[in-house]
């Protein structure tokens, strides 16, 4: 998706996603998607691929670390993707 800020106007457009944070598709961020990450940072990926584990920063850098771990942190505590995350155009 690309969006462009400069055309003046907003289109209204709804997608349906899972949570952020939300590594195995349960509907809510738990201790089992920490486990996914842990399990990432190890180099293991037996459930999800590495681009659905890097979280941070928003466009991936290839690896997991310690940001991907402290969003899940965040994400776990009820933060949104949208504070780490922001769109592009107001």
């Amino acid at each position: 998706v690309v969006i462009d800020c400069t055309i003046g106007f907003s289109i209204d457009v709804s997608a349906q996603t899972n949570r952020w944070g939300d590594l195995d598709d349960s509907g809510q961020v738990n201790l089992e998607d920490l486990i996914i990450l842990l399990l990432g940072y190890a180099g293991d990926y037996p459930v999800v691929p590495l681009l659905a584990v890097d979280l941070l920063p928003c466009e991936g850098n290839g690896f997991i670390d310690l940001d991907d771990l402290l969003a899940i942190l965040e994400a776990f505590a009820g933060e949104a993707y949208s504070v780490f995350c922001p769109v592009p155009c107001p």
